[in-house]
């Protein structure tokens, strides 16, 4: 009924139905901070997360194996 009233029989639903998807994606995309770093990330193409350094792998087997005879 709301459809009916509101719209014309030409207009397709589909296309209504897209337009509401996007007009609450923005409204959610506007009340969300973004922090500097992350936004400056995303205009130089850095990727989406920022990191002031770089991480390596520990291998705990190992650690715990050289611990154990140590002490």
């Amino acid at each position: 009924m709301y459809h009916q009233a509101l719209h014309n029989e030409n207009e397709d639903v589909h296309s209504y139905n897209k337009c509401l998807v996007q007009r609450c994606v923005n409204v959610l995309l506007t009340q969300y901070e973004f922090s500097g770093p992350k936004i400056v990330s995303y205009l130089m193409t850095w990727g989406y997360r920022y990191e002031s350094h770089s991480y390596i792998p520990i291998y705990m087997d190992t650690t715990i194996w050289v611990l154990k005879h140590a002490f």
